[in-house]
């Protein structure tokens, strides 16, 4: 399932209604943007990595540079604002060919393009397990703006609101994202937000808690990212470059 698009701009009190004032937000439900500062990732914005535009041409560049001394500044960069270092891990560059769907998560044991889904790395089968999942950073390092997309609900709240029998409920504990698809075919007209992520952006979210998919309208580069998981602040997110579909 993807978003229709019909985007719009956030009007402001629709912005107020999304938006934190506080400097550092719950992990389980805030989504973040934050700046990765120009010395940690420099030297991979500027190389040849943002000008592929086939991922062979990706992996031959991979072969023959050396990106460990990048992912070090990061991984030490990330340490200020991890709450702990309990399970964080790298999940390493993920990379997504041009020219096709723009939403970006694809299931490389089904070979099916995923759509707005709902992460399950940490295999929770409970509300408040999902609540203490981790969340997730990912960097653009593309040459061009991503998107992240989102759907304002937790996981809890969609088990609320969704119109199903118990039973499936409890089915559904090990397959999130199949009550995510339930909830988006009772409601196909609730809002998707997308949050625009620049190179050398970043965003910070719970993936486990919440509907979302990264976004590509690019045809004409790879869509790079550089993705860890952990237990990270949430800082508040600039009032900007959101909007609805």
């Amino acid at each position: 399932i993807v978003p229709k698009n019909d985007w719009r701009a956030l009007d402001e009190n629709e912005i107020e209604v999304l938006s934190s004032n506080t400097k550092n937000s719950t992990k389980d439900k805030c989504v973040s943007l934050i700046k990765i500062p120009d010395d940690v990732l420099f030297p991979l914005l500027q190389s040849d990595f943002t000008l592929c535009k086939q991922k062979s041409d990706y992996l031959s560049l991979l072969r023959t540079t050396d990106i460990s001394l990048i992912e070090r500044r990061l991984k030490d960069y990330l340490g200020s604002i991890l709450i702990s270092d309990e399970k964080f891990h790298a999940n390493g560059i993920s990379v997504t060919e041009p020219n096709l769907l723009p939403t970006t998560a694809f299931n490389y044991v089904t070979n099916e393009w995923v759509g707005l889904h709902v992460d399950n790395w940490d295999r929770a089968t409970t509300i408040e397990a999902r609540k203490a999942s981790r969340n997730r950073i990912c960097v653009n390092i593309s040459a061009q703006n991503r998107y992240l997309l989102f759907i304002n609900l937790t996981y809890g709240q969609l088990c609320n609101v969704t119109n199903i029998s118990y039973e499936s409920l409890e089915a559904f504990r090990s397959s999130p994202t199949d009550l995510a698809r339930e909830f988006m075919r009772q409601n196909p007209d609730y809002p998707v937000i997308k949050v625009e992520v620049r190179p050398g952006e970043a965003y910070i979210a719970p993936t486990e808690n919440i509907i979302h998919d990264g976004y590509n309208p690019c045809t004409d580069n790879l869509d790079l990212t550089l993705t860890y998981m952990g237990y990270f602040l949430s800082p508040a997110i600039p009032k900007r470059d959101i909007v609805f579909s």
